[in-house]
């Protein structure tokens, strides 16, 4: 289980645990749906909490759109 952090335009939002599979499905360039529109996603970051090493890893994903679909 991974902690996701998604930017939109460059605003972060809510924090949400995901799933590894559903992780492993986020790459760089795709289009995905949130929240009912699309959106590409332009950058993930992966950062490692040095003060938490037990607690899971944060992706931190930005997003751009949305995109037409």
């Amino acid at each position: 289980m991974k902690s996701v952090v998604y930017y939109y335009n460059g605003v972060e939002d809510a924090e949400e645990l995901h799933e590894d599979e559903a992780v492993d499905q986020l790459e760089q360039g795709k289009v995905i749906e949130r929240a009912g529109e699309y959106w590409r996603v332009v950058e993930i970051k992966s950062v490692t909490t040095v003060s938490a090493p037990k607690e899971p890893d944060v992706l931190m994903v930005f997003l751009e759109g949305p995109v037409p679909r």
